[in-house]
């Protein structure tokens, strides 16, 4: 009898390992959308394996590494991109010293164009409806 009860205590645990990895699952799943890391392909799905742990705050651990890595690597991509192609990333252009120092930056161009319609839908306007 004392084999039978050392059996069903192994198959308690063993129920019990399974339960708490589905709850560990379900938990890096919803750590892996919260960080923003989840785009809905099977590549998503992989990362649950990535960042499984033994408990929930281990998986966040985890998580919260991942998503820093991820970061630093697309930021220093994106940077070599720029360098790339002739631009210093977070060193922002003065529009209107590149111009020759004119006032002539595309927000100022807009505004321009912006009102010269106005105008001309108000004179269109006023023609129809017997205005000024």
């Amino acid at each position: 009898k004392k084999f039978e009860l050392s059996e069903k205590e192994k198959e308690i645990a063993e129920r019990e390992k399974a339960l708490t990895d589905k709850e560990n699952r379900l938990i890096a799943i919803k750590e892996i959308k919260a960080a923003g890391l989840d785009d809905g392909s099977d590549a998503s799905l992989a990362l649950v394996d990535f960042v499984m742990a033994d408990d929930e705050a281990g998986i966040k651990e985890r998580v919260k590494a991942f998503n820093t890595l991820v970061t630093r690597f697309v930021q220093s991509k994106v940077d070599a991109v720029f360098k790339t192609n002739g631009r210093t990333p977070g060193v922002g252009t003065d529009t209107a010293a590149a111009a020759g120092g004119k006032n002539d930056s595309l927000a100022v161009r807009l505004g321009k164009n912006a009102a010269a319609t106005n105008q001309k839908s108000r004179s269109i306007l006023d023609k129809y409806i017997g205005g000024k």
